[in-house]
């Protein structure tokens, strides 16, 4: 299976140590601590050909970090306190990683998805855990309720209403997306956005709406941006993806008819293509006779149709 950006799982959570306020102080105290840098969803690196997550000592930052900013808590990696410091900033949105200059920056930032083509899984994890937390963080600094202002507790994972008659409680928020590989037979159907990069063609994709199973959500996209029916809906796997916070629920879905019914607010393009062409394609096969490119290596999209081609009939009933 192709290693998912951002889905290591070497990090302890340390859920009742970010709990005890009292210990995590300590924590982040002793000499094995360090702390990130995360600001406009990009993560502070040290490097340009061969980047690395700067990893800071507390003390370092005493005197550079923002009076305003938030730190907040990651979890262990081999036993070791890890942070993030988090500025009070706009919150970025989802379409903000699709404007955003690539490699690192004057100031030494670089996009997630950018960095997680270089980061060890583990420090890719950690940006983005970074990233998805700091986004809510600037979201939330009010009560939604009374309108006072919201304290952070649990090391930057909940927040709790300042006015004693309230004292609502709000938690990271994380949206879930499906993204679907519809087959049939032979063939795959992938779809071009205006803004995918030049050729790209990808699986059908789109948020779950409130009431729906992730079933349902499959088969209502499906339905809306192609036109298809579907009878058959298979779970693959998840993915984080931290622009700003959804996670993304790979399937597989068999379609009932061929007909294709473009939604162009949702598609500019969308085609059935062979299984035999699209395994050329992803194997980097000189003789592909097809001029598309899939997503890259590292996302769901590309594992969903990897995992097509050397299929053995998990979509036959």
């Amino acid at each position: 299976m192709t290693a998912l950006f951002f889905s290591d799982d070497g990090i302890d959570p340390a859920v009742a140590l970010r709990t005890d306020a009292q210990s995590l102080q300590r924590a982040y105290e002793t000499p094995q601590a360090r702390v990130l840098m995360v600001r406009r969803g990009r993560v502070l690196v040290r490097g340009n050909e061969t980047i690395s997550v700067a990893w800071f000592r507390p003390a370092e930052l005493r005197e550079t970090v923002e009076p305003d900013a938030t730190t907040i808590f990651l979890g262990c990696k081999n036993g070791e306190p890890r942070f993030a410091t988090v500025p009070t900033e706009p919150p970025v949105t989802a379409n903000d990683r699709f404007h955003v200059p690539s490699g690192v920056d004057a100031e030494g930032y670089i996009g997630l998805y950018e960095a997680a083509m270089s980061l060890p899984p583990v420090e890719a994890r950690l940006a983005a855990q970074a990233a998805h937390l700091a986004s809510w963080i600037n979201r939330t600094h009010y009560c939604g309720t009374c309108g006072a202002r919201m304290e952070i507790v649990d090391g930057g994972h909940k927040r709790v209403c300042a006015n004693v008659t309230c004292r609502r409680e709000e938690f990271p928020r994380t949206d879930p997306v499906i993204i679907t590989l519809v087959t049939h037979g032979e063939r795959c159907l992938l779809g071009r956005q205006a803004r995918f990069a030049p050729r790209r063609y990808s699986p059908i994709a789109g948020f779950v709406e409130p009431g729906e199973s992730l079933e349902t959500a499959v088969r209502r996209e499906v339905a809306e941006e192609v036109g298809l029916r579907i009878d058959r809906v298979v779970y693959r796997g998840s993915q984080p993806w931290p622009f700003p916070a959804s996670l993304m629920l790979g399937f597989w879905a068999r379609s009932i008819d061929d007909r294709i019914s473009l939604d162009d607010r949702e598609l500019e393009d969308a085609q059935w293509f062979e299984r035999a062409d699209v395994a050329k394609i992803a194997a980097g096969d000189s003789s592909a006779k097809l001029a598309i490119a899939l997503p890259p290596i590292g996302v769901i999209a590309r594992l969903l149709i990897e995992d097509w081609i050397a299929d053995s009939g998990e979509l036959a009933e």
